[in-house]
C-alpha cells in the first residue's frame, strides 16, 4: 500500500483508463455507459453505477440496501478514524496507522461486496 487513498485511486484509474490510447494509437474501446459515468467526476460508492472504472474486476455483485449501508458506513467510520489520525501529526508511524486504515477499510469494503 502506498497510503494513497481509495478515492483518489479509483479517480486516477479513471483518468488512466480514459487516456489510454492502444497500440494502433485509436482510442481503446470503451462501452457506452462508461463513457457516459467517465463524463462524471465521482460515481457514489454505493451506486450500482460504481463497477463502471474497474479494471480488475470483471463481474458484480449487485448490493442490497442493507449490503449499501454497511459499505458506506465502513467508509464513513474509516475516514473517521483517518482524519482523527492525520490531526495529531505528521510521522512515520501515523503515515502507517493511516495506510492500515485504508487497507481495513478495503478488507471489510470487499468482504460487503465480494
Amino acid at each position: 500500500m502506498s497510503g494513497i487513498p481509495w478515492a483518489g485511486l479509483i479517480g486516477a484509474v479513471a483518468t488512466v483508463r480514459r487516456a489510454h490510447k492502444d497500440r494502433a494509437g485509436a482510442s481503446a474501446p470503451v462501452s457506452p455507459l462508461s463513457m457516459e459515468l467517465t463524463k462524471m467526476e465521482h460515481v457514489d460508492s454505493t451506486s450500482d453505477e460504481r463497477t463502471v472504472n474497474n479494471t480488475m474486476r470483471h463481474q458484480y455483485k449487485v448490493l442490497n440496501d442493507a449490503e449499501k449501508a454497511n459499505m458506506a458506513k465502513i467508509k464513513d467510520m474509516g475516514l473517521e478514524m483517518h482524519e482523527f489520525v492525520s490531526s495529531l501529526g505528521s510521522t512515520r508511524e501515523t503515515s502507517l496507522a493511516k495506510t492500515k486504515i485504508e487497507e481495513a477499510v478495503m478488507w471489510a469494503v470487499k468482504h460487503v461486496t465480494g
